[in-house]
């Protein structure tokens, strides 16, 4: 806790980062594709969703087909071009 600067948010021990979780997320999109089972991720979807003001596409129970995965692939494209700071904590694009 020591080596923690105090004025970032953390996940998982490192400073938080949109570009992170979208990478974990499209892990988990691809495997639930090939194997046709839900993402069962449920953390990540959210922080996206309420950090850039726009819905996920990809939720906990959702089976990922093609459609899915290339509304996700838009979906990430969309937040690519924001300017994110890490460690920032953000709400509908806005830093908290």
């Amino acid at each position: 806790m020591n080596t923690l600067l105090p004025t970032f948010y953390y996940y998982n021990g490192e400073p938080i980062f949109p570009g992170n979780l979208t990478k974990s997320l499209v892990q988990r999109a691809f495997t639930a594709r090939e194997q046709n089972t839900p993402v069962k991720m449920e953390r990540i979807p959210i922080l996206l969703s309420v950090w850039s003001g726009k819905k996920c596409p990809v939720q906990y129970e959702i089976l990922v087909d093609e459609e899915v995965f290339q509304q996700l692939t838009d979906y990430i494209n969309t937040l690519s071009e924001r300017s994110w700071e890490r460690g920032r904590k953000y709400f509908y694009g806005h830093i908290v």
